[in-house]
């Protein structure tokens, strides 16, 4: 499952505490995967006999490899999208004021603003994308108990609790990103003027930018991953 990632190439942000969320997700997926995260090293050592990994395989275990550990690489794409929308947002607040209106006939939001709005529109796309298949992976019927029978299922349905809340804080950025969005160029098309002449908008649209809100739901999100990273990683740990 291959989950929609729009890079930047204007990133200037830069966040401490959510590099090292994205971190603690990233050791969690390693665990969950039966990987090793770690740097590369220019004289890497001779590579050893290869040996069988021991992995317990049961149904709970098979659901935290297929459903959960998939869902987490999905979550840590669109905290990165997250990012990119705080850029976006931080962009707005700078070009808008820079270019309050396009120079043509018609008017219209700026060319920056225009361009930050419609990445922004791309990121948006791709939240709704990601969080559709990560949905789909928490709420697998077929895969999930509806009532936990033994301590294993107890963990298992208390990680994708966990899980399924920070999708759900997800879907609170992307509502913010998508309004924003959906609000700045339907305002743009409003303002613009008949380039024919006679009487119309004035050709400056009203462009909104959020960025505090954007980073105060950046960070309730980040709480919510260090709360089900416990609970993942506590089940991962009873699978190896």
């Amino acid at each position: 499952m291959a989950f929609l990632l729009r890079p930047l190439t204007n990133y200037r942000g830069h966040s401490e505490a959510a590099e090292h969320v994205a971190e603690r997700m990233l050791i969690i997926t390693a665990l969950v995967f039966g990987t090793t995260l770690g740097k590369a090293t220019p004289n890497p050592p001779q590579p050893a006999l290869k040996t069988i990994q021991r992995v317990r395989a049961t149904p709970v275990c098979s659901t935290l490899r297929e459903n959960l550990g998939v869902a987490v690489a999905g979550l840590l794409t669109n905290d990165r999208l997250a990012r990119q929308g705080q850029v976006l947002m931080a962009n707005l607040g700078f070009d808008v004021p820079e270019e309050p209106q396009n120079f043509s006939l018609m008017g219209g939001a700026g060319t920056a603003a225009t361009m930050d709005t419609v990445r922004m529109s791309y990121l948006v796309s791709a939240l709704v994308k990601n969080l559709g298949q990560i949905d789909a992976l928490l709420q697998d019927t077929t895969r999930f108990p509806a009532q936990a029978r033994n301590e294993s299922e107890r963990q298992l349905l208390l990680a994708r609790a966990g899980l399924q809340a920070v999708a759900d804080r997800q879907r609170a950025e992307l509502n913010l990103l998508s309004g924003t969005s959906i609000s700045n160029a339907s305002n743009d098309l409003a303002s613009r003027r008949n380039p024919l002449g006679g009487s119309g908008p004035s050709g400056t649209p009203v462009q909104i930018t959020a960025p505090k809100a954007l980073a105060q739901e950046v960070a309730l999100t980040q709480q919510t991953e260090a709360n089900a990273s416990q609970a993942v990683v506590s089940l991962a740990a009873s699978c190896r």
